[in-house]
């Protein structure tokens, strides 16, 4: 049976697929997402608006990987992979780990180690499988996925919008033309109601992501200093703010905090702004999740590690974030390196 058949087939059984799309898995407990189910010969998986077919013994993963496929597409990758490794786009070279056959929907299991530029190429799938179930997904970001240049900025703010998702969030991306002056996004808490404005900036490293050359680490806190400054001039007096600050460093995951290099680069740094009286931010998030730079130690159901720090300004210029909301990303953030087995 063809997939078009076996839809019209599911189609035709309104009582059974209204069932089906009523269920809520278990796996996001503040994300509304549809358990995929067996039926004619293929496993279905619904997602917001959209309904997807894949190999009846296909695994989540295996499906996460095809809807990366489809976004950034099988020609493009074809000549990504016809360029050196080096000048090869991030996510073509995570690819090429695990092999091409991820991009295609080929029924067949198969099985690789949660090494780090896998597990970075799943993370990424995951985010935009869960921003999509929000119906939180631009179709502006694919050209900036895509490009090589804004690749890292745009993929942090898609994981910075996927941790707010799952934090119980409704998102609303303001216009590209206005972000010179304003946030990336806002995050309404769909319990209370209440709205935030998220700002999002990653630290560019050379050798790390797209950029050229050799990673080389040199704590600067200048740097990062600069990446707040420029974040904390979108505020809004009116909204409490949060900015995301993406470190981008290899991850020391069994260290005390003053062996990891995160800790090292930004330990002096974010006093001059989390300690002003009054601070120019409602909540600081640092986060490290960086699997590319290679071996990764296992955690949870994927062998993703992440470090992250939440930071609370107790004189904030913005509006203090209630305690309920920073609770909910708290745990969001926790959970960042848990990409379920199956839904």
């Amino acid at each position: 049976m063809t997939t078009s058949q076996a839809l019209a087939q599911l189609q035709a059984e309104p009582r059974v697929l209204k069932a089906l799309l009523a269920q809520s898995s278990v796996a996001e407990p503040h994300l509304r997402v549809i358990p995929s189910f067996k039926r004619y010969g293929y496993r279905w998986h619904p997602i917001g608006r959209h309904i997807y077919a894949a190999p009846e013994r296909g695994t989540f993963h295996e499906f996460l990987f095809f809807l990366l496929s489809k976004r950034f597409g099988h020609e493009w990758l074809k000549r990504e992979m016809g360029m050196s490794p080096m000048m090869r786009h991030p996510v073509a070279r995570w690819n090429s780990e695990i092999g091409t056959r991820i991009f295609e929907a080929a029924g067949e299991n198969f099985r690789c180690d949660a090494s780090g530029e896998p597990a970075a190429l799943l993370q990424l799938s995951y985010d935009l499988f869960c921003l999509q179930a929000a119906d939180s997904l631009p179709d502006s970001f694919t050209s900036r996925l895509l490009a090589h240049d804004t690749f890292q900025s745009a993929r942090y703010e898609i994981a910075a919008a996927a941790v707010m998702a799952r934090a119980g969030f409704r998102l609303s991306w303001l216009e590209p033309s206005h972000r010179a002056a304003s946030c990336e996004f806002l995050a309404t808490c769909r319990r209370t109601g209440i709205t935030v404005a998220v700002e999002a900036r990653s630290r560019r490293r050379p050798g790390a992501m797209a950029e050229s050359g050799t990673f080389l680490f040199r704590p600067s806190a200048e740097a990062i200093q600069n990446l707040i400054r420029r974040a904390v001039r979108k505020r809004t007096l009116t909204l409490p703010f949060l900015v995301f600050l993406d470190l981008n460093l290899p991850g020391v995951p069994n260290a005390v905090p003053e062996l990891k290099l995160w800790w090292q680069e930004t330990a002096g740094a974010v006093a001059k702004f989390v300690d002003k009286n009054p601070a120019p931010l409602s909540a600081l998030v640092l986060t490290n999740y960086s699997p590319h730079y290679g071996k990764v130690v296992a955690s949870g159901e994927t062998g993703i590690v992440g470090e992250w720090g939440f930071i609370l300004p107790t004189r904030p210029e913005p509006p203090v974030l209630p305690a309920p909301l920073a609770q909910a990303i708290y745990e969001s953030l926790g959970r960042y390196n848990q990409v379920p087995a199956e839904i």
